[in-house]
């Protein structure tokens, strides 16, 4: 892990600013803003005492000196924001689903939470800044500066609600974004119905974003003797609803459609006003307490983004920001799980009919023999285009290593971060795939998933430990530093925990309302409201935290070293190794999922 350097010698000081004085520091700090944009910033032997660098972490608990920092950022290779940059919400969609099926058939659904970002104000007119349409609603109050590390769904959805609901000037924003506007953002997640409220709360409609039809799982199982088999269906019956019975009376109102989080992304940038501004290619590199003015933001080389009365961070599983509130012993650990991913254009065009029919609108998923016929390996493939003439889908293979960067290099994407369409990754990762895949009882049609790909990533995918590990480790005297984290920055969940994305969203709709009522008093104890949100936030993170642990430990082991004729989808994947006779859960789980599928036979399992 990481080392933390220097020391922690001084408590914060007041968190509450004098207006007046705000005023007054406020053109100094714009100043500072231009200076750093030269590069005049001092070295690190300048720091102040309280100043903690921590491999490009940089978190200053010190409220004794205000000079400004410096210093070069380093990345971590073994953390990268997978979740955010890369886009890892297309692959929480198939097994979310998976994880909803073991308490959906005891009728005991929770609702989910999402990942979210606030930002703190700039000066207008910089470059790399999106500023949104103009807005007005109210009487212009006292400002609240509120900075958001991470323009992802849940960043700016926060940062849409503060726009949408408050009135006129009680709130400035600024949302730091290190891509660029126009990458790649790849696919999303099937929203349950908080975070589909939370998207609302922000303007933009949940169907726009949607894929009609996608709510649809079938998954086939293949022998060593090349025979082929449905072992689940998960959908709508039609049978049923042709009685009028909907998917939430049966508990499968859990199982969503797709969502394009291109278009997610897209559409909330258009809801938000005058009060907000975007700056993309900003990452944020650390942040310090500035005595009597709030938290000061930092980017390249430690250089002043701008200081904030609330600063929130929704940058992700490496978020930059969570050293100054948790030790390293909190920090996110690699669950020994790797997805794969590859992307093609359109199956229609490139696939065997008989798994584009598999495929539908929805998920298709697959198992069979390893190479060597003494494990499993197992993927799925799956629709996200928002619009029906989008037929753009991904297809992910699920890998176990103890040592992912060793398996980067057996792929062939050492160092290779996001999305490629390099032809050298896409031809590494199609010969890698098509040895994986090798044994005889695949055949071609299934083999044409990969040799059809035109862009490649490599996913390692990490959680955060549980909750009383991060409150055993807060950093101390952070308490009172008006910082928190939303989504995966707090409460990391693997994409098999159903519950990641839908929990950023509902963070940032919850941390909305929480701001709305801070801003509106006559006295504000920001710090004191993060805090409690904070906690709020982390306990129900914590619900399925430990179950993702145990299933995934299980589901490693035991995909590399039982035959496929031995292997049970719905015990490995979904009752974490138990038998459906062990439990009463796994017994209703099972009963469900059988009954929902034979139900499904009338219909011929949707299959067109």
């Amino acid at each position: 892990g990481l080392q933390r350097g220097g020391e922690e010698n001084q408590r914060f000081g007041e968190e509450l600013r004098d207006e007046d004085q705000g005023n007054r520091r406020r053109e100094g700090v714009r100043t500072k803003l231009r200076l750093a944009s030269f590069g005049l910033v001092p070295r690190l032997k300048d720091l102040a005492p309280g100043f903690v660098e921590n491999e490009g972490r940089r978190c200053d608990l010190s409220s004794a000196r205000e000079e400004e920092v410096g210093g070069e950022q380093n990345e971590r290779s073994e953390h990268y924001d997978w979740a955010g940059t890369l886009g890892l919400r297309s692959t929480e969609s198939f097994l979310s689903r998976l994880a909803v099926l073991r308490i959906v058939s005891l009728g005991v659904v929770s609702r989910t939470v999402t990942f979210v970002t606030l930002v703190s104000s700039s000066p207008p007119g910089e470059e790399g800044e999106t500023r949104g349409s103009p807005r007005c609603c109210g009487m212009a109050g006292k400002t609240m500066r509120v900075g958001i590390s991470g323009g992802g769904p849940a960043g700016l959805t926060l940062a849409a609600i503060l726009s949408r609901e408050a009135s006129e000037g009680a709130f400035k924003v600024t949302v730091f974004e290190r891509g660029e506007e126009d990458r790649d953002q790849g696919s999303g997640w099937d929203m349950n119905q908080a975070a589909k409220d939370a998207l609302s709360r922000a303007g933009v409609d949940p169907a726009s974003v949607q894929r009609a039809g996608s709510d649809t799982m079938r998954i086939f199982k293949v022998a060593e003797s090349g025979q082929q088999e449905l072992t689940a269906c998960l959908r709508m019956p039609g049978v049923l609803s042709r009685l009028g019975l909907r998917k939430e009376m049966i508990g499968l109102n859990e199982l969503g459609q797709e969502t394009e989080r291109t278009k997610i992304i897209s559409y909330l940038l258009g809801q938000l006003g005058e009060d907000v501004v975007v700056k993309h290619e900003c990452p944020v590199t650390g942040a310090r307490r500035v005595t009597g003015q709030g938290v000061e933001v930092l980017g390249r080389n430690g250089a002043s983004l701008g200081i904030f009365d609330a600063v929130v961070d929704a940058s992700g599983t490496a978020s930059a920001l969570r050293r100054c509130r948790y030790q390293p012993e909190a920090d996110a650990f690699y669950t020994g799980t790797v997805f794969l991913q590859g992307e093609v254009d359109s199956p229609e065009k490139e696939w065997d009919a008989k798994i584009v029919q598999r495929l539908g609108e929805g998920t298709y998923g697959f198992c069979g023999p390893s190479e060597d016929g003494k494990g499993v390996v197992d993927g799925w493939a799956q629709r996200y285009g928002a619009l029906k003439e989008d037929q753009m889908t991904n297809v992910t293979v699920r890998l176990g290593a103890k040592d992912f960067h060793e398996l980067s290099r057996a792929v062939g994407l050492e160092g290779v971060h996001g999305i490629s369409h390099e032809k050298s990754h896409v031809a590494s990762v199609r010969k890698f795939l098509a040895k994986k895949f090798s044994h005889g009882a695949w055949d071609q049609a299934h083999l044409g998933l990969f040799a059809s790909i035109k862009g490649v990533r490599f996913l390692p995918i990490f959680m955060h430990p549980l909750a009383e590990v991060a409150r055993a480790n807060v950093v101390p005297g952070s308490d009172s530093l008006p910082l928190v984290g939303i989504g995966d920055a707090l409460h990391a969940l693997p994409p098999w925990s159903g519950t990641s994305g839908n929990f950023a969203l509902s963070d940032a709709s919850d941390l909305a309302t929480a701001l709305l009522e801070e801003q509106k008093k006559a006295s504000w104890s920001i710090a004191s409201t993060l805090r409690a949100k904070e906690n709020e936030f982390l306990d129900r993170a914590d619900g399925p935290r430990q179950r993702c642990i145990d299933s995934n430990k299980y589901t490693v082991e035991h995909s590399a070293t039982t035959p496929i004729a031995d292997f049970d989808f719905i015990s490995s994947h979904i009752l974490g190794g138990k038998k459906w006779y062990q439990s009463v859960e796994g017994f209703f789980v099972t009963a469900f999922i059988r009954g929902l599928t034979a139900l499904n036979w009338w219909d011929n399992y949707g299959l067109r």
